[in-house]
């Protein structure tokens, strides 16, 4: 397996407003691995509107599609990262974050 040490920093908006930075997905990971985080963080975004992933280094990330759910949203954002397109600080090699809104 090829292995990967890229950053990514996630956060989630809610209907109600709120946002909330998820964390940030410093570790290496496998290719075509899912990334899966499970905590509970006291924040309640009400139904779920967009999830924002935003490059945290020059490492450029590939990602073939993104979900996030909550125990509180009857709301679930996903997407696919139609035209592959790489998110990096590196303009040259990406984009600096992407979206995705339910």
């Amino acid at each position: 397996k090829q292995w990967y040490q890229r950053r990514v920093a996630i956060t989630a908006g809610g209907r109600n407003g709120a946002q909330l930075a998820l964390g940030i997905l410093a570790t290496a990971f496998p290719k075509s691995s899912t990334v899966t985080i499970n905590r509970d963080y006291g924040v309640d975004l009400g139904d779920l509107a967009c999830l924002v992933l935003s490059a945290g280094s020059a490492d450029a990330v590939l990602l073939d599609s993104v979900s996030v759910s909550s125990d509180g949203s009857a709301t679930t954002v996903s997407g696919d990262n139609a035209g592959d397109i790489w998110i990096s600080t590196d303009t040259e090699e990406g984009v600096l974050a992407k979206m995705w809104c339910a």
